[in-house]
């Protein structure tokens, strides 16, 4: 009997839009991206598989143990993919507040300390489950 399960990814380079800001990508092992830069901040998180990013900064290996990646806006960067990898991409176009955090001009208002001030201790910390982000800051463009 032939197998009717059918593979998502295959063997090409593939991309799907989960919403206007985020993309789920397959990219088959040795796959890469030439040099290029976005005019927005992108952050990476593989799911599964290695994937090579280079930057002016240095060169740096992620897998799904990874943090998520951060390359900033207009920092030109080339990605490979050691194994067959997926992995998700976000757009950040305009920073948008954190889950539980209200929007400017929203009815809740952010928590207040004993003098009114918001609470640091509150608004420090990082959601149940979620791994701090890696952000690459090197002088080089």
């Amino acid at each position: 009997m032939r197998d009717q399960h059918r593979s998502l990814a295959g063997e090409r380079h593939a991309v799907y839009r989960l919403a206007p800001d985020l993309l789920l990508v397959f990219k088959p092992r040795g796959h890469t991206e030439a040099e290029h830069a976005h005019a927005y901040r992108q952050r990476l998180r593989i799911l599964r598989g290695r994937l090579r990013v280079r930057t002016a900064c240095g060169e740096e290996i992620l897998d799904a143990r990874s943090a998520p990646y951060v390359v900033p806006a207009g920092r030109r960067h080339a990605t490979e993919a050691l194994v067959d990898t997926w992995l998700v991409a976000e757009a950040a176009v305009a920073e948008t507040p954190a889950a539980g955090t209200p929007r400017e001009g929203s009815a809740r208002s952010a928590p207040r300390g004993r003098r009114g001030a918001p609470s640091p201790r509150r608004s420090r910390r990082r959601l149940k489950g979620t791994a701090p982000v890696r952000r690459r800051n090197c002088q080089h463009g």
